[in-house]
């Protein structure tokens, strides 16, 4: 029997031999306990954020196959249209030299701050203290970060690539192009400018690890009842 994350990665499974009748794809979840709307004002104050400027947040490795160049291209766009910003990218990774050459290119070192990386309950925090959380990358299975800042109440600004568009549409951030500057930058824009409710936000995918839990062990007790 073959799991995946994502029904995307379900086609592929069985697009490379792996039986359609014993295949599944079985969405990832998130800790619920961690993860859910909380205030705003709150948690920038935790993280000695200013409460006045929109924020956006990209959490995860500094790799390049993760937009990031293109995102830090996309906020040097945004500054023409706005000023009242500043986006935080919180990881590390081999790629970090050519991010930081990448914001210095830009001249938008007072606008984009590398912090380094940290556990759930410190991100929840982070994605709680946002406006919006973004992923730009290249190619995806099922994100736990698009989950977990969905879960947290915040709109996502992601490419429409692997199992994203199963976990998110226009009700809840944008799906843009890959690689695609523009529309990255039009999907910032365009996410900033709408009032979310968080609570609405949340209830889109609301899928915990019981729940994930409870789907697996299914699945063993269909294959156990099979024998």
């Amino acid at each position: 029997f073959v799991t995946t994350v994502s029904h995307h990665l379900c086609t592929t499974a069985r697009r490379l031999g792996a039986p359609s009748g014993s295949t599944r794809a079985k969405l990832n979840g998130c800790d619920t306990s961690v993860f859910y709307p909380r205030n705003r004002r709150d948690a920038r104050e935790e993280l000695g954020l200013d409460q006045d400027k929109k924020i956006i947040v990209y959490v995860g490795r500094l790799d390049l196959r993760k937009g990031l160049l293109e995102l830090v291209e996309a906020v040097a766009n945004l500054r023409a249209m706005r000023s009242d910003f500043h986006c935080y990218l919180i990881g590390d990774g081999a790629d970090g030299g050519a991010v930081k050459a990448a914001i210095e290119k830009h001249n938008v070192g007072d606008i984009v701050s590398i912090r380094p990386p940290c556990l759930s309950p410190k991100i929840a925090v982070w994605m709680a203290a946002s406006d919006l959380v973004t992923l730009p990358s290249y190619a995806e299975g099922c994100p736990n970060v698009v989950i977990e800042a969905m879960s947290a109440g915040r709109p996502v600004v992601a490419t429409k690539v692997g199992g994203i568009p199963e976990l998110m549409n226009e009700t809840c951030g944008r799906l843009v192009k890959v690689r695609d500057v523009a529309t990255l930058t039009t999907g910032l824009a365009e996410v900033l400018e709408i009032t979310w409710d968080a609570d609405a936000i949340a209830a889109k995918y609301s899928r915990s690890w019981q729940n994930v839990a409870d789907d697996l062990m299914a699945i063993f007790e269909e294959l156990v009842g099979r024998r």
